[in-house]
């Protein structure tokens, strides 16, 4: 299928790192399309060439490199500098009147080319807690630094949920942040449902109950304390891990390491996890910290109840619960889900356990969920974007 020619739409560019499996990415396939399908003509551009989902038909794309997430740390930041010349000239060249950039680099790039003279506005979507960045060495103070250096030249700032909101105040006073959640395209996730095909021989046990988590295999996604969960649960509970990355061996290990390797399943990357989500009995997140975790509305989308801890910024405010802690509580029941301490097994086996013999319980998310979620679709988050984009061209 042919390119589009669309000549009475403004155009603009949506930037980002890379289109790997992660949620920002997730969020551009999604995004993207559905603005180029109503008020502007949307062009991809990208600081890398990795890819796991498919660009959407019908846009155009660029690359301002020819680097890889494995490239060297050094060479990609100065590659910032590079990058942001090119973004220049492409935005020149195509007439590009607003930069949507999603991720730290690229937001970085977004905001560098207006400072080297481009004259498009910049509109960045920020998609991690900036505190994060605190134990993250000097990647992490280079980060840090950048943001109270650049961000506050943006001409607006998009955040993702309110408590990121309020951790970007201690960095940075931007008067222009505006809070605009995740959009997620339910038609395809129902349709994926209904027809898409898993990929893989794995074979649900009716005798079994099965929990599920999802996402890149790192550090701050704790996947570990699930496992560890797990010598607290009964023995007819297992795991499925849908995801891969630099920690994926390493869990692994640890499933060997406690004897629990049959009840652990590493599945690894897929492109249809909604039908894993359906057949499985709890969807858990057990991150120290998220944006705004595009799992739990999946979830939702898919019928699963959901444990998730009770981390900044995302899932308190996606279940509607008040904007308090845990404190000394092990969990805490919502009208979505429940809530648990961060990094504490027993504490997660307890709420798993309680969900799991409340049936009535679980109804309940199950059916609050299928309405909540429906403030989240595409057609409503693009709308509130476009809106917001009107404002600063």
């Amino acid at each position: 299928m042919g390119l589009r020619v669309i000549t009475n739409k403004p155009k603009i560019g949506v930037l980002i790192n890379s289109m790997v499996s992660g949620g920002s990415e997730r969020v551009v396939s999604i995004l993207a399309p559905e603005i180029n399908n109503k008020d502007f003509e949307v062009e991809l551009i990208f600081l890398e060439v990795d890819r796991f989902y498919e660009t959407p038909v019908g846009l155009k794309v660029s690359y301002l490199s020819n680097l890889t997430m494995k490239s060297n740390g050094l060479i990609k930041f100065i590659n910032l500098f590079l990058c942001a010349i090119k973004l220049k000239e492409i935005v020149k060249d195509r007439n590009i009147a607003l930069v949507q950039s999603h991720m730290y680099r690229s937001n970085f790039v977004n905001i560098l080319a207006t400072l080297f003279g481009s004259r498009h506005k910049s509109q960045i979507v920020n998609h991690g807690i900036v505190s994060r960045n605190l134990n993250r060495g000097i990647y992490g103070f280079i980060v840090i630094w950048l943001v109270k250096f650049l961000y506050s030249r943006a001409d607006q700032c998009v955040l993702v949920s309110n408590r990121m909101r309020e951790d970007l105040k201690k960095y940075v006073n931007i008067s222009n942040a505006v809070i605009i959640n995740n959009p997620f395209d339910f038609k395809k996730i129902k349709y994926l449902l209904n027809t898409g095909v898993v990929n893989n021989n794995f074979i649900f046990k009716k005798e079994k109950q099965y929990l599920i988590c999802a996402g890149r295999c790192i550090k701050i996604k704790k996947f570990d304390i699930i496992i560890r969960s797990l010598k607290y649960l009964n023995d007819d509970i297992e795991l499925i891990i849908l995801g891969d990355g630099e920690e994926k061996s390493k869990l692994t290990d640890l499933s060997n390491d406690l004897c629990l390797n049959s009840r652990v399943h590493l599945i690894g990357n897929t492109e249809n996890p909604f039908q894993f989500f359906e057949k499985s009995n709890i969807l858990i997140l057990s991150s120290e910290t998220e944006g705004f975790p595009m799992v739990i509305v999946e979830a939702m989308a898919c019928g699963i109840p959901i444990v998730s801890t009770d981390c900044i910024s995302g899932p308190r405010e996606i279940f509607d619960a008040e904007d308090s802690s845990l404190g000394g509580r092990c969990y805490e029941k919502t009208n979505h889900g429940i809530l648990t301490q961060i990094g504490n097994p027993k504490c997660l086996a307890s709420a798993i356990s309680t969900l799991l013999l409340n049936e009535e319980l679980m109804e309940k998310y199950k059916r609050n969920n299928q309405k909540h979620m429906l403030k989240y679709s595409v057609e409503i988050i693009a709308d509130q974007y476009i809106n917001n984009m009107e404002k600063i061209l």
